[in-house]
């Protein structure tokens, strides 16, 4: 069985609430314990693949997935690949952007983006093609995140406060205009970018 047969909701446009089930059968898929995993190396060429937008399926997972399953196959499939933390797709956004921009707590984004920050801590300072770092796909698209998601974000990479994204605006000065963002998360990007936290 591949991951695409195992799990064809990733591969299809629109998010999906993951069921008990379909974790189950991803587990069963990657898990070593399991009796019916694949091999290492299929497992590994089988997450190495390259899809729509030429993402890894981590990508897609943390872009599709929904639901307190959601957290189950994203930590399956790190777990199988770990190195996909440091692949970006076609426009250089890594598995972290993907996790801050569409996770929501709802979905274990707290955990994807502490799980995808372990393996590859330089994460958090990496920018894609249009200058956007995690904070700022969190603070742009993510209608769920939580105050401890940013906590994370800038725990690992502190000057991220300071810097300007594709349209030159900081973390805190998009969340105010877009209040995407819960009051709390916004209140403490205020007070980091007027300096009144320290974040290291």
């Amino acid at each position: 069985m591949t991951i695409r047969e195992c799990a064809p909701w990733m591969f299809t446009d629109g998010d999906h609430d993951v069921t008990q089930a379909e974790a189950a059968a991803v587990q069963r898929l990657l898990a070593p314990s399991s009796s019916s995993a694949l091999p290492v190396k299929d497992a590994e060429a089988q997450l190495a693949g390259r899809y729509f937008q030429q993402c890894l399926p981590l990508h897609l997972v943390a872009w599709r997935a929904r639901g307190p399953r959601a957290g189950e196959v994203f930590r399956h499939i790190l777990n199988a690949f770990p190195s996909a933390a440091k692949e970006k797709e076609n426009i250089g956004l890594l598995p972290l952007h993907y996790a801050a921009a569409y996770m929501g707590d709802d979905s274990c984004g707290l955990e994807a983006i502490q799980l995808l920050l372990t393996e590859y801590p330089q994460a958090a300072m990496q920018k894609d093609i249009g200058g956007e770092l995690p904070i700022h796909l969190l603070c742009t698209k993510n209608k769920k995140a939580t105050l401890a998601m940013v906590r994370e974000l800038l725990s690992a990479y502190p000057n991220a406060i300071n810097e300007g994204g594709f349209s030159h605006q900081k973390p805190y000065e998009r969340a105010a205009y877009l209040k995407y963002l819960p009051a709390d998360a916004i209140k403490f990007l205020q007070h980091a970018d007027r300096g009144r936290l320290s974040l290291s």
